[in-house]
């Protein structure tokens, strides 16, 4: 087996390079960085494949894919068994699972000779005991024969995946103390054996209970007989009683459903009789509903109806009573006015002027206060009353506002008539008709001295009174409307009420009566008719007599009752611990011949172990002294000065004598455990592989050792490289072979 040349088209930092390896050792000197790891671990991975990189970590497939990108694998051309295989590969950049893997034979015809992983084919070995033997990296100074390595030694190695011979005679030893433990818990012996023996004696003891127990049997079925015969009669006597006593109970309960209907007529009676006359009609009480409804709304706007301006009115009637001057009188008036008005333009021409007084006396100034004051009142009040009475509180606010029209008028009259008034010489025409006019003025209560404004006054009190004339109609009339429909409610309730001799105050009362006589006659006529349809479904005609004695015949019942139960699961007891006779018995032979088999097993468990014992002496006779002697040999070969003081013990693992004690390969130096750990791995590979020597790749194992040894080991080296291959890497002059 040996490699013969490599074509990597991508890998890392080599793309589209070729490396040939001769038949002995091929050794590559190249400084850190200039690819020897990439190379190894692609020789590696061509055999083995690499793993899927993790989701979350930098991974070897991510660590190795071309620098510059494309194709991301190559080929490995080997001879194995006397035959060349060119083995050609396509890594994906995370996934296993996407590689492309092909093997091609001599003719570059592709074949399965090398299998799905051609290192494992090729060498026998996973890629973890592959790593352990025939790749060697400076990383691995300790020694490990797991993975798969021991399996090849011969399946009894140490640190193996297979049981071990220690395992199995400590797994026997226990399982022959499972039979017999010698020791004693409590007051007995423990383990297979002894237990059997107990149970031998429990199995007996049941038996004897068992066969006990069959002889009470019969005794206890006689008297269960008895017993049950005696129930019997009780039972049906009881059931007869009980017959009775439920044609008593049923009775009763028509009884009680009689009574309910009864009391329900009775309270139907007493309505009945408080009103003689019956009750009103649903539509009739809905007319009564409606009229009181009315009444109440009628009288309340009654109570608070008031007509607010009725002292008003007063006064202005007061003003004209001497009557109402018509429209020709006000039209005569005018026309006087005019006149005057005319002979007053004619008459200022003349120069001679003479104070006058003032025609009206001006109004006192407490009058105006009161006036404002009264008019403020008026219209806070019906700001009040508009959202709880809306006519009224509209009226108050009318009032109020012409209170205040009427304070701000005479409030202007009072400023007039205070000024002085100035006026010049007046023909005697003039001052007739001055005097004419202000008589007929001071008839309607008006004083001012300008005749025009006077004639204005008495037109608007005369608009005035007319509009209060009609306001106080208005009342009137809305007053008589509220009486007409407040006597036709009135006799409409009194109509209805006088039908069934009922008062207004208590027509609520007789329309819920009424409602509770319907549903206490219905319901009382229900519950008759349901007490005789159970009286004649019960088969009742006549009242059945009351049952008695029947209670202290039912505890005598429930004695016997108790008593038969009793028997009953005695003589299952029995009878169960009777039926175990045969099963006992059978159970008692297989106890016994159970105890038969544990002795002879306990004797062969004896047996296996003394014949494990002489075969452990053969076996390591086999595999132990060539793997001693070779690695003596490999140590000797590559100037290991330690070589006469170190040996392998019975598992394999190394050990050194120092100060007159054996210890292990871990208290070595890093360059002593390099070193035994190459001894290790060319012993293994010469035992593994008996026939076709595999080649070997040694990517820098040497660096713990100094100059001196490594001459020593480079020697060694190049001895070993003459009967198998060996690819060398390092990348430092000094380890440089």
């Amino acid at each position: 087996m040996r490699l013969i040349s490599c074509y990597i088209e991508g890998f890392g930092k080599y793309q589209d390079a070729r490396f040939d390896f001769s038949n002995g050792l091929t050794a590559y000197h190249l400084e850190n960085g200039e690819g020897k790891t990439t190379l190894a671990t692609f020789l590696r991975a061509m055999l083995y494949g690499m793993p899927t990189d993790r989701v979350d970590a930098y991974g070897v497939r991510s660590r190795y894919y071309p620098f510059q990108g494309g194709s991301y694998g190559g080929q490995l051309q080997i001879e194995w068994q006397g035959k060349r295989y060119t083995i050609a590969r396509v890594f994906d950049k995370k996934s296993a699972a996407k590689d492309a893997l092909r093997v091609l034979d001599e003719r570059g015809q592709p074949c399965s000779a090398l299998g799905e992983i051609p290192g494992e084919t090729l060498f026998g070995l996973k890629e973890e005991a592959f790593i352990r033997t025939s790749y060697i990296t400076w990383q691995q100074v300790d020694i490990d024969l797991g993975n798969g390595i021991g399996e090849r030694l011969g399946g009894m190695a140490a640190n193996a995946s297979t049981v071990t011979l220690e395992k199995a005679l400590d797994a026997l030893e226990k399982h022959q103390k499972t039979y017999h433990s010698g020791r004693r818990k409590g007051e007995v012996f423990t383990g297979r054996i002894p237990d059997a023996e107990e149970k031998i004696e429990e199995i007996k003891r049941e038996i004897y209970r068992a066969e006990s127990a069959e002889q009470t049997l019969a005794t206890v079925r006689k008297d269960l007989q008895e017993s049950s015969a005696m129930e019997g009669a009780i039972s049906a006597e009881i059931e007869k009683m009980q017959e009775a006593g439920m044609r008593r109970t049923r009775w009763e309960s028509y009884r009680s459903l009689l009574s309910i209907a009864e009391e329900e007529e009775k309270k139907a009676r007493a309505l009945a009789e408080k009103y003689p006359l019956g009750f009103p009609t649903l539509e009739e009480q809905k007319t009564l509903k409606e009229n009181a409804d009315a009444l109440q709304e009628i009288r309340v706007r009654k109570e608070l109806r008031r007509f607010v301006r009725a002292e008003e009115l007063a006064q202005k009637e007061a003003q004209f009573a001497q009557g109402v001057p018509s429209a020709e009188r006000v039209e005569q008036l005018e026309m006087l006015v005019d006149q005057y008005m005319q002979e007053t333009r004619e008459d200022g021409q003349t120069d001679v002027a003479t104070p006058t007084e003032p025609t009206a006396k001006a109004p006192k100034k407490g009058l105006l206060i009161t006036l404002l004051v009264l008019a403020i009142g008026l219209l806070a009040a019906g700001v009040a009353l508009i959202g709880a009475v809306l006519p009224l509180g509209v009226a108050l606010l009318v009032c109020g506002v012409v209170a205040l029209l009427l304070d701000m008028l005479l409030y202007v009259k009072s400023a007039v008539s205070a000024a002085p008034v100035v006026g010049r010489a007046v023909s005697a025409k003039h001052v007739e008709l001055r005097m004419r006019l202000e008589d007929i003025f001071s008839g309607y209560a008006i004083r001012d001295g300008d005749m025009a404004s006077a004639l204005r006054t008495l037109k608007a009190d005369v608009a005035h009174l007319q509009a209060l004339r009609k306001e106080r109609a208005d009342y009137d009339a809305e007053t008589e409307a509220l009486a007409a429909r407040e006597q036709v409610c009135f006799a409409t309730m009194q109509d209805v009420l006088a039908r069934y001799a009922l008062q207004e105050e208590t027509w609520l009362d007789a329309g819920r009566d009424g409602k509770i006589y319907a549903e206490t006659t219905k319901s009382a006529a229900e519950k008759r008719a349901r007490a005789e349809d159970y009286r004649v479904k019960a088969g009742l005609t006549e009242e059945p007599q009351v049952v008695e004695g029947m209670e202290t015949r039912k505890q005598e019942h429930r004695a016997l009752q108790e008593r038969v139960r009793e028997l009953r699961l005695t003589a299952g007891d029995l009878q169960r611990e009777a039926e175990r006779l045969p099963r006992l018995r059978l159970d008692l032979e297989e106890a016994q011949e159970a105890l038969a088999k544990y002795l002879q097993e306990k004797e062969l468990v004896a047996v296996t172990i003394a014949s494990l014992s002489l075969a452990d002496t053969n076996l390591k006779d086999r595999y132990l002294l060539p793997m001693q002697e070779s690695f003596l040999r490999y140590a000797k070969l590559l100037g290991a000065e330690w070589a006469d003081a170190v040996s392998l013990d019975d598992d394999l693992q190394v050990q050194f004598e120092a100060r007159g004690q054996l210890r292990r390969a871990v208290h070595l130096s890093d360059g002593q455990r390099a070193l035994a750990a190459l001894c290790m791995r060319l012993s293994l590979m010469e035992n593994i592989h008996k026939g076709e020597m595999p080649f070997c790749i040694l990517d820098d194992p040497f660096v713990h050792l100094d100059e001196k040894h490594f001459a020593e080991v480079a020697a060694g080296v190049r001895a070993l490289a003459e009967n198998r291959q060996i690819v060398y890497f390092t990348c430092h002059s000094s380890r440089a072979l």
